[in-house]
C-alpha cells in the first residue's frame, strides 16, 4: 500500500513537473514577439553564431575549386575490359563534346542520368505513400467526412513538402554533390511544381486549402526557385545540364557573385523563421506580420542586432523602414495596379496567361532579385504578346490584355518626350573614346577599360519595375554625385526621371540631357541707352567693356542616342548595378564628356545639384549653414523637402582636410550623400542620409562613437541599402557642401 501511494506521489509530482514546463513554455511564447524573435536567437546561437557566414564562405571556397577540376585522364589502350571500354568511351564523348570535360563531370553526368531515369518511379511511390497515409488519417478520424480521397492526398503531400528541413547548408556544393541529397532536393522541386499545378488545373476542387496553398507560394515559393536555380548552376558549373546530358563548348560556365549566395540564404532563413510561426499560431501571417517579418530577416544572421534590440535608439533606420520609402510605395501601388488587372484577366479565364503576369507581380526585386524579377517581366510580357496575336471571341479577356500591354509598356519605357524638330545626337554608331589621359581616376580608369567588356542589354526592358532609391548603387567609378543626384530625384519624384529617358525599342534608348549654349544677344546700338552713363573721365583709364562681346550661356536640352550596351567586369557591373535605365543616362553622359574629357572617365567627382542642373536644366542652389538661423532653416527645408518638391544634395569634406575639420568616422570621405529626409525624436533632430554605394550606412555605438555598416565590397551587405539616420549638428559639422534643387522652377 505504501509502495502505491509512493507511486501516485512520484506520478503526481512528474504531472505538476510537467505543466510547469508547459506554463513556462507558454510564457516565454507570449512574451517572445510575434516573429518568434526567441526562436531566431536560439537557432542562431545553436548553429554558432557565424553559421550563415561561414555557410557563404565554405560555399565559395568550393565554388573556386570546382571551376577548374582536374582534366580529364587519358585513355587506356589496354581496353581489354567492360569498365575500361565503358570508361574510353566516355572520355571520347567528353571531349568530343567539350575540350574542358572533367573526370568530375562525368561523375555529375552519371548523377543526374540516374537521378532522371528514377524520376517516374519516384512519382509512384510518392502517390503510394500519400494514399496509405490518407487511408490511416480516415481510419483515427483526423479527417473530416466530406474530405475527399483526393483532397487528403493534396493535403499530405503539401504539408510534405513544406515541412522539409530547408537550411543554407543544401546549397553546398559538398552536400548537393552527394546523391541522395540531390534526388532529394529535386524531389521537393517536383513535388511542389506538380502540386501548383494540380491547384491551378481545377482550384475549386481544393479550395479548403485556397489559404494555405497561398501561404506555401508566398514564402516556400523563393526557396523552392532558389534550390531550383542553385541545382542548375550546380548543374553548368560541371558542364552537364538538368537532365543529364554533357553540354557543348558553346555553353559557359556559371560565375556566382556572394550577393547570389547570401540571397539564396536569407530566403531560406526567412521561410524557416515564417514556418515555425505558422505551426505556432496555426495559421498565415497577416499583412503587418508580414511586414514585420521581413524585418525580422535582416536580423538573422546578426546576433548583436538580436540581442541588442532592447536598447534600441530612436535614429535607428529598420530594414522594414528602407525599403518602405515613398518611392518605394508609389511602385507598390503600380504593382497594385496590376494585380487588379491581371485578376480580372484570370475571372475572363485566361488562367495561364494570369498565372505568367502574376509571377512577375509577386516577384519583387526585394524578393527575387534583378536578374529573377527581369526574367519573370519578360516572360509575363511575351505571354501577353502571343496571346493578343491570337484570335479570340472573348472580348473581355482581350480588353484585359490590351490593358496589361498598355501597362508594360508605360511602366517599362520611359516617358521621354522629343520634339520633331529636335537635333539627336546619334551614338549608336561611336566608339566611346576616353579622352584625358592625366586627372581623376585616369590611372583607375585605364585599369578598368583593360578588362572592361560590353554586355548587350537590348532584350532586357529599361525599367523592370517603377524607379525606387534602392535601385542606385555605385560600383567602380567615382560618380557618387550622379548617384546621389538622382537617388534625390527618385525619392521626391520618380515620374521626372521617367521623363528623362525612352527606350526606342529597336536596342537603343535617347536620353535627354541639358549643356550651356551660348546664345545670341541683341545689338547693344539697338537697345534704348541707359541713362546716367559713364564718360571717359568716369572710367579712369580703364576700356569701356563692349556689351555684344559678352557671351550668354543657357541651359539647353540635348537629345543623346545609345545602344543598351553596358560596361561590365567578370560578370558584373562595371558603373552603377542594377538599374538599366542609370546605367543609360551614365552612357549618355560619357558619350557627351565634360570638362573637355569624354567617356567614363569625364564622369568622375562631381556635386549632386550640378548633376541633376545637367540631367533637368534646373540650376543648383547652395546653401548656407554657418548660423545657428542658417542651420534652423536649412533642417526646416529638409524636414519638408518633398512635400515642397526640394531635393537637398550633401558632400562631406576630402581626406586630407577631412582630419581638421570634422570627425570623419562612419563617412566616407569626399563624397556624395542623397539626403531623403529628416525627423525629431525626443528633441533631437536627425537627418535621414544614403550612401550611393547602397551600403556603409553610418552607426552609432553605445559610447556615442560611429563606425560604417556593411561592406562595400557587397551592396546586399547592409540591411537598410545605405540609408541612416545621422544627429543633425553633425551632418551640419561634418559636411562640406550643402545645395538643393527647386523641382517647382522648372518642370521638363
Amino acid at each position: 500500500m505504501c509502495v502505491e501511494q509512493g507511486t501516485q506521489q512520484r506520478q503526481e509530482q512528474q504531472r505538476q513537473a510537467q505543466n510547469a514546463r508547459m506554463h513556462e513554455q507558454r510564457d516565454q511564447q507570449a512574451q517572445a514577439e510575434v516573429h518568434q524573435e526567441y526562436y531566431v536567437a536560439q537557432y542562431l546561437q545553436n548553429k554558432g553564431g557565424q553559421y550563415a557566414q561561414d555557410a557563404r564562405k565554405a560555399y565559395l571556397e568550393q565554388t573556386a575549386h570546382m571551376q577548374d577540376t582536374a582534366q580529364l585522364g587519358k585513355k587506356s589502350f589496354k581496353s581489354n575490359t567492360k569498365e575500361k571500354k565503358l570508361r574510353n568511351e566516355r572520355i571520347d564523348r567528353a571531349k568530343l563534346m567539350t575540350d574542358r570535360a572533367t573526370a568530375y563531370t562525368l561523375d555529375v553526368y552519371d548523377q543526374m542520368k540516374e537521378v532522371c531515369d528514377k524520376q517516374q518511379e519516384r512519382k509512384k511511390a510518392r502517390s503510394r505513400l500519400a494514399k496509405q497515409k490518407v487511408e490511416f488519417l480516415k481510419t483515427v478520424g483526423k479527417l473530416s467526412d466530406n474530405t475527399t480521397e483526393q483532397q487528403a492526398a493534396f493535403f499530405f503531400r503539401m504539408r510534405a513538402v513544406e515541412e522539409h528541413f530547408y537550411s543554407p547548408e543544401m546549397f553546398l556544393t559538398s552536400n548537393i554533390h552527394v546523391k541522395e541529397n540531390f534526388m532529394e532536393y529535386h524531389a521537393r522541386i517536383e513535388e511542389y511544381d506538380d502540386l501548383m499545378k494540380k491547384y491551378q488545373r481545377d482550384p475549386d476542387a481544393y479550395a479548403p486549402y485556397a489559404e494555405d496553398i497561398q501561404g506555401l507560394v508566398d514564402h516556400l515559393g523563393p526557396v523552392i526557385e532558389a534550390l531550383r536555380h542553385r541545382l542548375q548552376v550546380y548543374c553548368e558549373q560541371n558542364r552537364v545540364s538538368l537532365n543529364g546530358e554533357i553540354l557543348d563548348e558553346t555553353a559557359e560556365s556559371a560565375h556566382l557573385s556572394d550577393n547570389d549566395i547570401t540571397d539564396w540564404f536569407e530566403k531560406v532563413r526567412e521561410y524557416n523563421q515564417w514556418k515555425h510561426h505558422f505551426n505556432v499560431s496555426g495559421g498565415p501571417l497577416s499583412d503587418e506580420e508580414r511586414e514585420n517579418f521581413r524585418e525580422m530577416r535582416a536580423e538573422a544572421g546578426r546576433q548583436e542586432n538580436l540581442q541588442n534590440r532592447q536598447h534600441a535608439q530612436p535614429w535607428q533606420r529598420t530594414r522594414g523602414e528602407a525599403v518602405s520609402t515613398d518611392s518605394d510605395l508609389l511602385e507598390q501601388n503600380s504593382r497594385q495596379e496590376l494585380r487588379r488587372m491581371n485578376r480580372r484577366l484570370h475571372e475572363a479565364g485566361m488562367t495561364d496567361v494570369a498565372k505568367i503576369v502574376h509571377e512577375y507581380v509577386v516577384g519583387t526585386r526585394y524578393a527575387v532579385g534583378y536578374t529573377e524579377e527581369r526574367k519573370r517581366l519578360k516572360k509575363a510580357i511575351a505571354a501577353v504578346d502571343e496571346a493578343l496575336a491570337k484570335e479570340s471571341d472573348n472580348l473581355l479577356a482581350v480588353h484585359q490584355l490590351h490593358n496589361i500591354h498598355d501597362y508594360f509598356a508605360q511602366m517599362t519605357n520611359g516617358t521621354l518626350y522629343v520634339p520633331a524638330d529636335a537635333q539627336i545626337i546619334d551614338c549608336t554608331e561611336r566608339k566611346l573614346e576616353e579622352t584625358g589621359v592625366d586627372g581623376a581616376g585616369s590611372t583607375r580608369n585605364a585599369m578598368i577599360r583593360d578588362v572592361m567588356y560590353w554586355s548587350d542589354q537590348k532584350d532586357t526592358p529599361l525599367f523592370s519595375h517603377e524607379p525606387v532609391v534602392n535601385d542606385l548603387k555605385q560600383r567602380l567609378v567615382s560618380n557618387c554625385y550622379m548617384v546621389a543626384g538622382t537617388t534625390g530625384l527618385v525619392n521626391v519624384d520618380p515620374q521626372q526621371l521617367k521623363n528623362c529617358i525612352r527606350d526606342n525599342g529597336d536596342g537603343t534608348v535617347t536620353v535627354r540631357l541639358f549643356e550651356y549654349e551660348a546664345v545670341q544677344r541683341q545689338n547693344a546700338a539697338e537697345q534704348e541707352p541707359a541713362q546716367g552713363g559713364l564718360d571717359a573721365d568716369d572710367l579712369d583709364g580703364f576700356e569701356a567693356i563692349d556689351l555684344n562681346e559678352i557671351v550668354q550661356y543657357e541651359l539647353r536640352p540635348v537629345y543623346v542616342k545609345v545602344t543598351k550596351e553596358i560596361p561590365r567586369i567578370a560578370g558584373m557591373d562595371a558603373l552603377s548595378a542594377g538599374a538599366l535605365w542609370m546605367q543609360m543616362i551614365e552612357k549618355a553622359c560619357a558619350y557627351l564628356g565634360r570638362d573637355r574629357r569624354t567617356g567614363y572617365q569625364s564622369l568622375w567627382y562631381g556635386e549632386g545639384g550640378s548633376f541633376l542642373e545637367r540631367l533637368l536644366g534646373i540650376p543648383r542652389e547652395m546653401v548656407n549653414k554657418d548660423t545657428p538661423e542658417d542651420q534652423d532653416a536649412l533642417f526646416e527645408g529638409i524636414l519638408h523637402a518633398a512635400e515642397n518638391r526640394i531635393i537637398y544634395h550633401a558632400g562631406t569634406y576630402n581626406e586630407k582636410n577631412a582630419a581638421d575639420a570634422n570627425d570623419t568616422d562612419g563617412l566616407n570621405t569626399g563624397h556624395a550623400y542623397a539626403v531623403l529626409g529628416g525627423k525629431v525624436e525626443n528633441g533631437q533632430r536627425y537627418v535621414l542620409l544614403r550612401n550611393p554605394y547602397s551600403t556603409n550606412s553610418l552607426k552609432y555605438q553605445e559610447d556615442g562613437g560611429r563606425e560604417k555598416t556593411g561592406s562595400s565590397l557587397s551592396v546586399s551587405s547592409d540591411e537598410t541599402y545605405g540609408q541612416f539616420y545621422m544627429k543633425f549638428e553633425e551632418f551640419v559639422r561634418d559636411f562640406r557642401t550643402v545645395s538643393y534643387t527647386d523641382l517647382n522652377r522648372h518642370h521638363a
